[in-house]
């Protein structure tokens, strides 16, 4: 599972909250003009609560993404919250024929966003399981005698599991996407990291090579090479004298004529 930093997750913990009040505001304004243009059938007393809970439960968790420590939980805590409270909304407009069943797609999508694919497949399985209690469950209560008789038919039936298989493969896609994602995001975070480092070590050599003294970059040098770093830079006469002394010992004729290589003014002219 992908493992996001902490001021990332909170970050986006804090996004999502305010987009969560923000679409509870729009789903209680929706459901008021279907109701004024007599597009809402069904009772609106279990709606407006519905959606008055999730967008008291919203602000909560807002207030909770900035205190929390533990936000890996949290952010898991806020997925299966939010696929209740879609499945609430859902229930209390109309189940299978409720026009707020696309809300789904978004707490799939939110799971991608904090979790990758683990937060989206686990939103998606926990969101058809509940679509499907939602629409079958009053048949089946009828079907154990256990509550009133309630039509359902085989279209709506078909309906329920395609929108489920539709959101598997939704998180599937959108999870794979969101891990390529970060993971991208955090090589390039580590390549960051790694270009500064490199460019604090050239400075440090080129500070302890101008004032000549060994700094922490070359006592570094030294371990790694085997060899000593030199206390202070060469002089120019000890230059010379080491140049002269590689020169008598390749060749040590030179040393002695004082005079250059055979065939060497003919090579210079």
């Amino acid at each position: 599972m992908t493992v996001r930093e902490p001021q990332a997750l909170r970050s986006s913990l804090h996004s999502i909250g305010w987009a969560r009040l923000i679409a509870a505001a729009m789903v209680l304004a929706a459901g008021a003009l279907l109701r004024y243009a007599d597009g809402f059938h069904f009772d609106v007393l279990p709606f407006a609560t519905a959606a008055l809970a999730a967008g008291l439960i919203s602000g909560v968790l807002l207030v909770g993404s900035a205190h929390v420590i533990d936000l890996q939980r949290f952010a898991w805590l806020q997925i299966y919250v939010d696929v209740a409270l879609v499945t609430g909304i859902i229930a209390a407009s109309g189940g299978p024929r409720s026009v707020f069943t696309f809300l789904y797609v978004l707490t799939v999508l939110e799971g991608c966003f904090l979790a990758a694919r683990p937060g989206g497949l686990a939103a998606a399985g926990l969101a058809g399981f509940l679509y499907v209690t939602v629409v079958l469950g009053r048949p089946a209560l009828a079907w154990l005698g256990m509550g009133a008789p309630a039509e359902v038919t085989a279209l709506q039936i078909l309906t329920v599991f395609l929108n489920a298989g539709v959101l598997v493969a939704i998180a599937a896609l959108a999870g794979s996407l969101a891990e390529r994602y970060y993971l991208a995001q955090r090589s390039l975070e580590s390549q960051r990291r790694d270009f500064s480092d490199l460019q604090a070590f050239r400075d440090l050599i080129f500070q302890s090579v101008g004032r000549g003294r060994p700094s922490s970059a070359g006592r570094w040098i030294s371990r790694r090479c085997g060899r000593a770093w030199p206390a202070r830079p060469p002089s120019r006469l000890a230059t010379r004298s080491a140049c002269a002394a590689t020169t008598a010992r390749r060749c040590p004729w030179a040393s002695r004529s004082g005079r250059s290589a055979p065939g060497a003014e003919r090579r210079s002219v």
